[in-house]
């Protein structure tokens, strides 16, 4: 006989009963409640995996701030239009003169690893953006002999396994 896995709705209720215990007086109009605030998206908990590995096929020029704010612009359909590419570059962290070039040459790298497919609009080379399954690109990479950081990619695979994300 195998172990059931807990559903979501089990972990939440159960959670949100240990939370209610350890916070018995929390006016829930302080916290950041998903299904009741606006402003949200759907984000991996694999996530930081993710972005450690971009950043380490990157030396020097890190990408996990690039793709964090890509990602914190998509919805389903996996698909972002950029109008303003001196916003993004902004809300990526890059500032000054040079902000938006900055933002191009990790944009280009993002394109290079696969992460992201580019068509031109009229925003730039960076209008239209498809984001691809980062788990599948991270395998492809790690299948077509590219170098990529051992422990964090052990780790990635661990946290698949624990969340039950089966992309590879």
């Amino acid at each position: 006989m195998t172990a059931r896995r807990p559903t979501v709705k089990r972990i939440g209720t159960r959670k949100l009963a240990l939370r209610n215990k350890l916070w018995p007086d929390l006016d829930e109009g302080q916290i950041w409640i998903r299904t009741k605030s606006k402003g949200f998206t759907t984000v991996p908990r694999s996530m930081t995996c993710i972005l450690q590995i971009m950043d380490k096929l990157s030396p020097g020029k890190p990408l996990g701030s690039t793709y964090f704010t890509l990602w914190c612009h998509v919805f389903d359909e996996c698909f972002v239009v950029i109008n303003n590419p001196r916003l993004m570059a902004f809300e990526a962290g890059f500032r000054g003169q040079r902000s938006e070039s900055t933002w191009k040459v990790r944009m280009k790298k993002l394109l290079e690893l696969g992460f992201i497919d580019a068509k031109e609009g009229g925003g730039g080379p960076f209008t239209n953006i498809l984001i691809y399954n980062p788990y599948l690109v991270i395998r492809e990479l790690k299948d077509s002999g590219q170098k990529l950081p051992e422990d964090i990619y052990n780790f990635l695979i661990q946290k698949m396994s624990d969340i039950g994300a089966d992309d590879f």
